[in-house]
Formats: structure tokens, sequence, C-alpha cells
């Protein structure tokens, strides 16, 4: 069967399976989406869907919500994708509202990946900082600094006992995709790295107390080296007199 066959006897299901009411089977459908929407051909054939995904992002159920999330990051892989979302009534300030959640919500990380994609665009940076994002955004950065900070006073003693068993002077850092903490501010500081090419925005942040917060970010390699890098890289652009620190234990 061709692809494109494949796809037009999918969807039905799917629609069916977005309509229903049982959370599980709302979730067995996004989860279907998702892995089409992953086929950059298929994107025409699955946009009549994305009104109800865009509905299912504000779901009571947890579950649901961060599924959505994910299904949309799928779809904002591509500028096609990125450009078609940007249309979609109400999904910014649904993808906002999950990052708004905080970052021990598990819709937080997909959504704001989600948004780093769509910040890729010129209008797609603008659209965010009309909904609001910016401010959510630098809000759960803000908030993970003190879990992130437990962590990295974890691994620097690991550190140590590494150093002491093996006689020499060991790091340790745990990537994002396992962290999860790490992955949601990750991919907020991914965002704020893409709304530096909007000049409101870019003001908004040198304007705010960001800079100290990504300070402490900065800080964080031995936890996570890519979270640390985005943290200087958006400290030298808000405030091109910073210096990179060095991260010692």
């Amino acid at each position: 069967m061709a692809s494109s066959d494949r796809v037009a006897a999918a969807l039905p299901t799917v629609e069916r399976q977005l309509a229903a009411d049982h959370e599980s089977v709302q979730e067995e459908g996004i989860t279907k989406l998702k892995q089409l929407a992953l086929q950059c051909e298929v994107l025409p054939a699955v946009l009549p869907l994305l009104p109800r995904l865009v509905e299912l992002l504000r779901s009571a159920s947890s579950a649901v919500r961060t599924a959505s999330a994910a299904a949309v990051a799928a779809i904002a892989l591509t500028p096609e994708g990125q450009a078609v979302l940007e249309r979609q009534e109400n999904l910014l300030l649904n993808l906002v509202a999950s990052v708004a959640e905080g970052w021990s919500s598990p819709a937080a990380q997909p959504a704001a990946c989600s948004l780093m994609n769509i910040a890729a665009s010129q209008s797609g940076k603008a659209a965010i900082r009309s909904a609001e994002g910016l401010k959510a955004l630098m809000t759960i950065v803000e908030e993970c600094v003190a879990p992130l900070e437990k962590e990295l006073v974890q691994a620097r003693r690991t550190s140590v006992m590494a150093a002491s068993s093996d006689g020499q002077r060991s790091s340790v850092s745990s990537s994002s995709s396992s962290n999860p903490k790490a992955a949601t501010c990750s991919c907020a500081l991914g965002v704020l790295m893409n709304l530096l090419g909007d000049a409101q925005s870019c003001n908004a942040m040198e304007q705010s107390g960001l800079a100290a917060v990504l300070e402490k970010l900065q800080m964080m390699a031995p936890v996570d080296e890519a979270l640390a890098h985005r943290a200087t890289y958006i400290m030298s652009k808000i405030d091109p007199t910073s210096r990179e620190p060095i991260a010692t234990f």
C-alpha cells in the first residue's frame, strides 16, 4: 500500500480517537497523529485535525496535554509545519499556558520545545511575544534554578567521590534527555535564544532580572552542558560585559 493510501486509511481512526471522551483513547490518537506528522509529506493531510489538537492542549488530563504538546513539537520540526502552527487560533496561548504550569509539569518541556521551533521564524518570534510567552519562559527558567542547584551539589559530591576512588579529578554530567528539569530548562532557554532575534523581546530580556538567573545557570555544566552553553550565549547577548564562568569542583 502506498504511503498516501496508508495515511488516508489511518486518518479516520485518528479523528475518531481524538474526538473520543476517554482520555486513554485520545492519547492513543494523539500518538498516532504525532507519528504521521513526522512524515513531512503527510502534513497537508493532518491539517484538518489541528484544531482538535489545539483543544486537547487544555485537557484536564496531564497525559493528554503532554502528548498533545509532543505532537505539536513534531509538526513544528519543519518550516512548513511552523508556518501552519502560527496560524492556528489559540495554539500559542495554549502552549504558553503549558509552559506556565511550571518545570514540574510534564507538558512544559514539549510545549517549550514546540515554541523553540516556532520561534525559528521572524513571524513566530512576534507571535510568541504577542502571546506573552516571554514572561512564562523567563519564569520557568528561574524556577529551574533551585532544583538544578541541588543537582549541581550532588554532581560535585559524586565528582569528589570519584576523584578519591580513582586518584584523579572527574566531572559528572547528565544529559538533558535523561534529566526532566534540565530538559525543560534547556528547551525554554532555546526559545529565549531564538527570541533574541526579536528586538522587543531582546530589550525585555535586557531590562528584566534574567541576567542574574543566567549567571547561575552558566555554572550548571556538570549537570547539563547544553543548558549551560545556552545560558552563556543568551548572557553574552543581553549583557555583553559578562564573561563565561569557569566551573570548578
